[in-house]
């Protein structure tokens, strides 16, 4: 499976839990810690939209340790943009 799949993958079952009420924050939390492990490329940021999907799970929860990976995860990938668009 491609990285773009595996993060297809992970987007979907996040989309589910930022539109739930809140439960599975211990199954996001591992979520986020699998994209944080993953080469992410800035190919695959634009197709999938990760990133919104992140950011709206930030919004939509009340775990700390899921908004502060979620915080991480979204500065590292605006870092990772801002180089290569700088090349």
């Amino acid at each position: 499976m491609s990285v773009e799949e595996e993060v297809m993958k992970i987007q979907k079952k996040l989309n589910k839990m930022s539109s739930g009420d809140g439960t599975g924050q211990e199954q996001a939390l591992e979520l986020l810690k699998a994209l944080q492990t993953m080469p992410v490329n800035l190919e695959v940021l634009t197709k999938t939209r990760i990133g919104m999907t992140v950011n709206a799970l930030r919004k939509s929860t009340s775990d700390d340790e899921v908004i502060s990976l979620s915080k991480t995860l979204i500065k590292n990938w605006k870092k990772f943009l801002s180089g290569t668009l700088h090349l």
